[in-house]
């Protein structure tokens, strides 16, 4: 506890130093500014800001300090936690922005002032890969695993996607998001569910598919269906339903270009879908993963991607009869 306060002292004063040492000039209360849209004007001269600035607590503790140009965010914004006295992954961290947007890289420092995730962002979109470390800087390995499913001893690949955050290095909060996944399509034989085509090999690279009730009870123990609330989360840390299709989906596999860069060793596979009258469509085109939320008596929600784009969105046009793929997520 006092090495984590004596932290957040050397932040408070590292501030104001490289206030202090970036030229010089003055340095104002972000609260003194007004804000007309998205641009910080001076209240006297109704005229944008440019310059430094900061954020203070009642108690005069730096909690942000950063820069305007022509009144947008310009240049690095840096975020201090000061609750409580304590540091928690992803509230210590230095974001880059040019005109109002994030531009280049957030970085996220644990209670320890240690780099443990990074960020690239391009006009106020995350791109590239997300990078995650370790307690001991190391690049994060320890995000993949695997698993063997005890009912018929097949190992599946796993990935944990998102952030944890700490109070201390003992003590968890919940202000972080992490899930454990799997990285590959389910490929257990439940009753009624099948190959696509009936070709085994296809389970063997797809994954089986299944009809809705089905998939609510496929996962093995200690996994689950995820439902909306889950995969959507999965869709934001993955950059928006813009892009997750692509940050998602697996680097081959996909006909027509349609391979993703598989930023999140997530790997998705388009293993088609089988419908009510028995047809398969769309293998290696289109990939379509159950929801454990319902829409209505005969319609459940599921999460689509396609080669044709980008995109990761939640749909509902399916029946429940109808076959898709399973991705379990770790309760």
């Amino acid at each position: 506890m006092k090495n984590v306060k004596s932290i957040v002292i050397l932040a408070f004063a590292a501030a104001l130093a490289l206030l202090a040492g970036c030229g010089g000039g003055q340095v104002v209360e972000l609260s003194s500014l007004q804000k007309r849209g998205d641009v910080y004007v001076v209240p006297e001269t109704q005229k944008p800001y440019s310059g430094k600035f900061v954020v203070t607590s009642r108690k005069n503790e730096v909690l942000q300090a950063g820069s305007l140009k022509n009144g947008k965010l310009h240049g690095e914004l840096t975020t201090y936690d000061t609750f409580l006295g304590l540091a928690t992954i992803g509230s210590h961290k230095i974001e880059t922005y040019a005109n109002g947007m994030l531009n280049g890289k957030l970085k996220k420092y644990d209670a320890n002032g240690k780099l443990r995730l990074v960020e690239n962002y391009k006009d106020g979109q995350r791109v590239g890969k997300v990078e995650y470390y370790d307690e001991n800087g190391e690049l994060g390995p320890e995000q993949r695993g695997s698993f063997s499913d005890q009912r018929d001893g097949k190992t599946y690949k796993t990935v944990k996607i998102g952030s944890e955050s700490w109070m201390t290095e003992t003590v968890k909060i919940g202000l972080g998001y992490q899930k454990n996944w799997m990285a590959e399509n389910l490929n257990y034989e439940a009753e009624g569910s099948k190959c696509y085509e009936n070709n085994p090999a296809n389970c063997q690279k797809y994954g089986r598919l299944y009809d809705w009730q089905t998939a609510l009870k496929s996962c093995p123990s200690g996994w689950h269906l995820p439902n909306n609330d889950e995969l959507q989360k999965l869709v934001d840390i993955a950059g928006g339903k813009e892009v997750a299709g692509a940050t998602l989906k697996a680097a081959s596999g996909w006909n027509r270009s349609g391979n993703g860069t598989d930023d999140y060793k997530f790997s998705a596979l388009p293993g088609g879908s089988c419908h009510s009258d028995g047809s398969f469509h769309d293998v290696g085109e289109d990939g379509g993963w159950w929801s454990a939320s319902e829409y209505n008596s005969d319609h459940a929600y599921h999460q689509l991607m396609g080669s044709s784009g980008d995109r990761a969105g939640l749909s509902s046009f399916l029946g429940k009869s109808s076959l898709l793929s399973v991705r379990c997520v770790q309760d």
